[in-house]
């Protein structure tokens, strides 16, 4: 079960060009490229979720709907680097007959040959579905070629970017004709509607002006199929997230509506529940306290009996996320003097105490009194201080306690 604390509540919202939840933008190594996104950290976002429990959702499209291999971010790349099976671990007796005979050296795998493009002779065919899924295979593991820097005239960001959005544009042209085939099956159903939304995410991101608007449109289209609806309301509900983000969104209410939507979908995964979690965190860190503990609450008690058990316990922890936010959204009100209550900030505190392990809750309550402190709060920031003796002065950590106790004899001296 993934622990929720103060210091390692990490969730990778980004907020990347625009979009909620993003497929990187590409920086082909030597290229020049910038990568934009910023993921959500302790240095400016109080609430954050810890995803270890299960597979982070940061490389999900903006629909919500996770992005396959095309939404790694390529500047981790080495550009023509090669790969090699380095020599065992000593002492490993896979590796006796090397270390007995110098001469004879590890296996290595030859890097891949350089490759010129491919854009000019790949075409979109004809034929009918199973081509068509050939072909998507065909410019997918061309684009991973991209991304390995395996093709050659890359060096520039320009010939780069060109050659992306070229790829994608290939990739949409061919999803679009696959998705107007009669009587498709679900597996080449699922297999074009993951194309497009990854397709139309990436020409976003490298500047097509269209693209947003071909998502919406793609959105209604999937929201007028029972099989694919959940699909289109989730692709909206990041629509209106990316809107609330740039202050653009005046009816705030339309986001627990759609998600209450989504929520009554069957089937619903883990890149559903990460994707939404998320988006919850958004409201939060937008100021949208009351949504955004909503959010959180629905979001638990839809996924907190998921058969799937590991799943089921990351939206348990969901109550320890929500009472971390209702100390912090305590504790902020005294700072700003905006309704604080010290009787609710302490009550609130002791739950939160409850749930992280001692160190990381001492440092931040620790930090939390002093800025109390601070801003003139001398009354909360006592009681804080009270509740910091109380709980761990006396630790059976004997670092915790010592730091514990130089805590309060400072706070004394002042």
């Amino acid at each position: 079960m993934s622990m929720l604390t103060p210091r390692s509540l990490r969730a990778r919202v980004t907020v990347a060009g625009g979009m909620l939840l993003t497929v990187t933008t590409f920086s082909l190594t030597g290229c020049g490229g910038s990568q934009d996104q910023q993921p959500v950290s302790s240095a400016n976002s109080e609430y954050q979720a810890d995803e270890e429990g299960g597979a982070a959702a940061s490389g999900t499209a903006k629909s919500g709907v996770a992005a396959s291999g095309e939404s790694e971010n390529v500047s981790s790349q080495t550009n023509g680097a090669s790969q090699t099976n380095g020599a065992s671990p000593r002492g490993d007796s896979t590796n006796a007959t090397a270390t007995a005979n110098p001469t004879t050296q590890p296996p290595v795998d030859p890097s891949p040959a350089p490759m010129a493009s491919k854009l000019a002779e790949m075409k979109v065919p004809e034929g009918g579905a199973e081509q068509l899924v050939a072909f998507l295979d065909e410019v997918d593991q061309y684009f991973e070629d991209l991304r390995s820097g395996r093709v050659q005239g890359m060096n520039q960001q320009e010939s780069a970017l060109r050659e992306v959005t070229q790829t994608m544009q290939l990739k949409l042209d061919a999803t679009n004709r696959l998705l107007a085939q009669p009587e498709l099956d679900e597996q080449a159903k699922a297999r074009a509607i993951e194309s497009k939304l990854v397709a139309l995410s990436m020409l976003s991101r490298l500047g097509d002006a269209t693209a947003d608007a071909q998502m919406n449109d793609f959105a209604q289209d999937l929201l007028k199929d029972p099989s694919t609806e959940n699909q289109g309301r989730l692709i909206l509900f990041g629509h209106n997230i990316d809107r609330l983000s740039q202050g653009q969104l005046e009816d705030k209410s339309v986001l627990l509506t759609d998600l209450e939507k989504i929520l009554q979908g069957e089937k619903l995964t883990r890149a559903e529940f990460s994707t939404l979690r998320q988006a919850a965190l958004m409201l939060l860190n937008s100021g949208e306290m009351e949504s955004g503990q909503q959010a959180l609450a629905m979001i638990r008690d839809k996924f907190v009996n998921h058969p799937d058990e590991e799943l089921a316990k990351d939206a348990a922890t969901i109550n320890d996320q929500l009472d971390y936010v209702a100390y912090k959204n305590a504790w902020s009100n005294l700072v700003s003097d905006e309704n604080g209550d010290i009787d609710t900030m302490i009550a609130a505190a002791k739950k939160f105490m409850a749930n992280g392990p001692d160190v990381n809750v001492f440092s931040e309550l620790a930090s939390d009194a002093l800025n109390l402190e601070y801003s003139g709060q001398t009354v909360a920031a006592g009681a804080l201080y009270d509740l910091i003796r109380q709980q761990y002065a006396n630790s059976e950590n004997a670092d915790l306690a010592a730091q514990a106790k130089e805590t309060l004899a400072n706070s004394d001296k002042r």
